[in-house]
């Protein structure tokens, strides 16, 4: 199970001289939920959902707010963090540089600037996950000046961006190998012209 809220809008548009720190920002909340009657190992969040609606075409990820280092019956050394960038390269901590990944202490220490790129948000916690447990995922997107994707000035055509994250729980072993359920949900953040 997923619930997805964006607070903090709409969203206004500032004046083009305005700088890109000054830019305002909205904040996201994911709850995910293994809903199961059993313990699974793994429960992952990842946000965008693959294939689904991004907000990262016209927001940067600005900071972590809330990310735990563990849910009840997890692992927390097993606990990682993928960042992508654009570039498809991901965030990694210095101290463990052949790890594609960062535990949740290292992320939520990264400043706007280290996570300007990102583009990808995937967290996986591993063990024997009690069912009914619950990550709660908090972070803050910067609205961005230009859109990463053609550096064309973000306006308020379209009047609100989509965003679709995914939440997944899967189960080792059985006649059936991997069991695996998901749940999807989105949210949306408008625009607010300034029209002074």
């Amino acid at each position: 199970k997923l619930d997805k809220t964006w607070v903090g809008g709409p969203i206004g548009l500032p004046d083009y001289w305005t700088p890109q720190s000054e830019y305002p920002s909205g904040r996201v909340t994911l709850k995910a939920t293994n809903d199961t009657p059993a313990k699974v190992d793994r429960l992952r969040i990842v946000d965008a959902a693959p294939g689904a609606a991004s907000p990262f075409d016209t927001f940067n990820l600005k900071g972590f707010v809330a990310l735990p280092d563990a849910v009840s019956g997890s692992v927390a050394a097993k606990t990682l963090v993928v960042l992508t960038n654009q570039d498809g390269t991901v965030i990694t901590d210095p101290a463990t540089p052949t790890v594609q990944g960062v535990k949740p202490a290292y992320a939520r220490g990264l400043t706007a600037a280290q996570l300007e790129n990102v583009v990808s948000i995937d967290i996986t916690y591993e063990g024997r996950i009690a069912s009914a447990a619950t990550a709660t995922v908090t972070f803050d997107l910067q609205l961005r000046a230009k859109k990463r994707s053609d550096g064309l000035p973000v306006t308020g055509d379209p009047a609100q961006i989509s965003n679709v994250a995914e939440a997944t729980v899967e189960d080792l072993g059985g006649a059936g190998g991997v069991h695996s359920v998901a749940a999807r949900d989105d949210a949306a953040m408008a625009f607010e012209e300034n029209l002074t």
